[in-house]
Order: C-alpha cells, then structure tokens, then sequence
C-alpha cells in the first residue's frame, strides 16, 4: 500500500518548499486514495477473494453487500456532481439493464429454480452494479483510473505477501487457509502484475520508482507460481502478445520493438526461467507442476471435465438457439440437481441459456466499449491500452471459469474500458499511466 501511495502522489503537483510540505502532502494522498470511490469500488469488485480473511471475520453483515452499499452512495454523489453521462456511456449503460432485463424474464421459461432466482438477483445488483460504477464513475476520469490500478497493485501485493509468508511457514497450505480459492486470488495476483508491467512499458518512472516496480513485479509472479490457479498464469502471459502489437513498429520490410519492451521483457523472462529452475529443483511451485499436467497427454481431470462441458453445452444450445432454455438452467439440463454449477465458459453460457439474444446483448456492450480502439489511438494513449489489456485477461479467464453472475470484474472493465475509450475532447484524458507534469 506504501509503493502504491508513493505511485499516486507522483501523479499530483509536488508540493514545493520544505520537507514538511511533501510530507503532508504524501500523507494527504494516502488518506484520499483509501477514502475514495475507487478504494471501496475495487474492494467490490474484488470481494470474492477478501471477504473470507481471517482480519474480517467479526464483521456483522456480509463483506460484499457493505462495500456495494459504500460504492453506491459514493458514486450516486459524484455522478449528480458530474451530471448526465456521455451518450456513449448512455448506451452502454441501457444495453446492460437490457440484458439483466432478459435474463429475468427468461426465469419464466427456466427449467432451473432455486439457483435460477439466486443467479438472477446476483446478476441484477452485483454485475449491473459493477457496470455503472466503471462506466459512470471511475471511467470518466484519467485520475480515478490511474487510483483505481494503482489501488489494486496495493491489494494484490498485501495478498501475495502475506500469502507468501504463510507458504513460507508452511510449503503445504493453500490459499484456502485465506479464504480464497486458488482461482480467485490467481487472478487478483495477475491483475496487478499487468499494472506494473504497464506501467514499467508505458510509464516515465525514476529509477527508484522502475526498482520497486521491478520488485513487486517479481513477488506477484512468484504468487502466481505459487496459487496453482493455471488460468490467470495463461491469460497474463497471453495478453503479452497485444503489448507487442502496440509497440510494434512497421516499416518497409522490417519491424523495430521499442527498447524498453526488449529490456523488460528480456528481464521478466529470465525471472521466469529461474522460477521453472526452481521447480525442477524439487521447490514446490504448484501453478508449474498444474501446468505440467495440463500440457501432458489428456490434461489432467479438470481439462477432460471442461471439454465435456463445452459439447454438451453446444448441443444443448443448438435446441433452443434464439432465446436459450432460461438462466440458471445449465445443472437441470444434465440432470443434476438444482445447484450452482455452469458450463464454465461465458460464451457458451449466455448461448445455452439466454440463446442468441442473450449473446447479442452482451456483444453489444463489448462493442460499446471498444469500438473506437485502434493501434495508433493505442500507442498515443498508455491509460487505454492498460485498459484494453486488464479487460482482455480478464476477459480469458471468463472463458474457463466463473459463471455469468460471477463475472462482475469483467462487467466492471468493461465500463471503465468504454469510460476511457469514450470520444476524446480536449483536456478530457491524459494518456500517461504515471504522470510527471503535475496533472491528473
């Protein structure tokens, strides 16, 4: 939280004069990040993986719906501040409550119940809610999403340290013992390592500020190694070939790689390298040896398992391609009992149960988001592309785990992605992710 702190000091106006003076200043910083939107917003969003800690255990009410309730009223408050929202974000916004709409009234020809109701409500508050408050609140500016990143490297490196102290003291615990699973808190890890290499790709930092970077860097893929959550590990590494593409430069016959892509690269790499030396070594890396498992003949039970989903849940589409056989039906049509369980696929759920609208509805929300986007807006705007990137692993991992209403951190990104990418005026966005010119 302290090297998160420092971050977004560095991209407030230095106070000018005595020590004294920047240091009321950092603390003045501190205080507003943890008492702002974005802090209890990424808390929401993130809840899933905090809420089942130990240090929260003597709350009286649920960790999720208190943080929801502290977002609402402070994003109520800042949108009447704002006033109306751009069309764009209008849009996006009508296209959502259209598809939570849908997925209600498809309860009405659902063949499941109990699980049916509850995905609904957690779809209706928890999702739209995550949607509105990237879109509207923290999207609409440049500094409230440079908070929101840096506010989740803080989170991630407090997890990953603490998680990595217990594994220190106990190589055989999992992240069970922090009431997470390994997915989840995998994912969490991933998110904030994109921040960092973002930021060390698009950023202008001191040296001091690229050491610290550098470091967290390597405690959050070291926890990564160490969750053995194969998904987050995969889509980090996948969205790397997008950070390629943005700093690709074409010429006539030839193609030239920024030199700060090659170092950084070239450095985590190596890093990597003696992780997997590590764990050739006998050190446990359970990410590693589940990786092993994946890529070795028949890819262990949970490849095989999800395979199977994927054709029954194509075949069970295709009899109801238009409107699906209704939410939360997925376990009725396998003759399970009516309890949570999906074809781990978001594609493939939204076809099997709310059909080819269903789809549409949420394909438009994904074009809502990115439909300006291009290579050149891209390179020009580091913000957007740290955007793009996070929304795009996150969006992978909604391909192999979570069900819809799970998935309220990719209904969260996709707010804040149409946020940044809504049409650019004059002072609106600044591109830097860390800004050194004293604006915000």
């Amino acid at each position: 939280m302290i090297f998160m702190s420092f971050m977004i000091f560095r991209t407030r106006p230095q106070a000018e004069g005595s020590s004294l003076a920047r240091l009321n200043g950092w603390f003045r910083s501190v205080a507003g990040s943890l008492l702002s939107f974005e802090f209890v917003f990424l808390c929401y969003l993130f809840a899933g993986v905090i809420k089942g800690h130990a240090a929260l255990a003597w709350l009286p009410v649920d960790f999720t719906l208190l943080v929801l309730a502290l977002a609402a009223a402070a994003g109520i408050r800042t949108v009447a501040q704002r006033g109306a929202p751009p069309r764009d974000l209008t849009l996006l916004v009508i296209c959502g409550v259209l598809l939570v709409f849908y997925a209600d009234l498809s309860l009405l020809w659902s063949k499941g119940d109990v699980y049916a109701q509850d995905k609904a409500m957690r779809l209706s508050v928890l999702c739209l809610s995550a949607l509105l408050g990237g879109a509207l609140v923290s999207g609409r500016e440049a500094s409230r999403c440079r908070r929101f990143f840096w506010l989740s490297v803080g989170l991630s490196v407090v997890l990953a340290g603490e998680f990595l102290c217990l594994q220190r003291v106990d190589p055989r615990l999992t992240t069970e013992m922090m009431g997470a699973d390994s997915i989840g808190l995998g994912r969490t890890f991933a998110f904030g390592f994109l921040v960092i290499a973002g930021s060390l790709l698009w950023g202008r930092s001191g040296k001091l500020a690229t050491l610290l970077q550098l470091a967290l860097a390597g405690i959050l893929l070291v926890g990564l190694m160490q969750t053995g959550g194969r998904g987050p590990l995969l889509s980090g590494g996948a969205v790397f070939v997008l950070v390629l593409i943005r700093d690709l430069e074409l010429g006539p016959g030839f193609f030239r790689v920024r030199r700060r892509l090659v170092w950084t690269g070239a450095g985590l790499g190596l890093f990597l390298v003696g992780l997997i030396g590590m764990g050739r070594s006998g050190i446990l890396l359970r990410t590693l040896d589940r990786l092993e498992v994946l890529f070795s003949s028949g890819g262990g039970r949970s490849v095989q398992e999800r395979i199977w989903f994927y054709q029954q849940a194509w075949s069970q589409w295709l009899q109801a391609p238009v409107f699906g056989h209704g939410l939360g039906s997925w376990p009725v049509l396998q003759g399970w009992p009516d309890f949570r369980a999906y074809p781990h696929n978001i594609i493939l759920e939204l076809l099997v149960e709310l059909g080819l609208v269903g789809l549409l509805l949420f394909g438009l929300m994904v074009y809502l988001a990115c439909r300006r986007l291009d290579v050149a807006r891209l390179r020009r705007n580091p913000l957007l592309s740290l955007g793009v990137i996070l929304t795009v692993a996150v969006f992978l991992n909604a391909l192999v785990s979570g069900d819809l209403a799970d998935n309220k951190i990719l209904f969260g990104m996709i707010g804040l992605l149409a946020g940044l990418n809504r049409e650019e005026r004059s002072g609106t966005l600044s591109g830097a992710l860390i800004a050194t010119d004293g604006r915000s």
